[in-house]
C-alpha cells in the first residue's frame, strides 16, 4: 500500500494492524508491505479524501 495523499488533506483513514497494534505511516509516498495473513483495517475517513495505491503479490510457498 502506498500513501498518495498528503496527511493534511484528510482526517481518519489510518491503516491499523490488529495483532501488532501498529499504525502505518501516513506520510505521502510512504509504502507499507505486509503478509496478507495479517488482520488489518482502515479507519473511516472523517474529512477530505484519502488516496492509496494497493497491490497484491503472489508467490509460491
Amino acid at each position: 500500500s502506498v500513501q498518495l495523499s498528503p496527511p493534511e488533506d484528510y482526517e481518519g483513514g489510518s491503516l491499523i494492524f490488529r495483532k501488532a497494534g501498529q499504525v502505518a505511516s501516513t506520510e505521502q509516498g510512504s509504502a507499507t508491505l505486509f503478509p496478507s495473513s495479517w488482520i488489518h483495517q482502515v479507519q473511516p475517513v472523517t474529512r477530505g479524501t484519502r488516496f492509496a495505491l494497493v497491490a497484491w503479490i503472489n508467490s509460491p510457498k
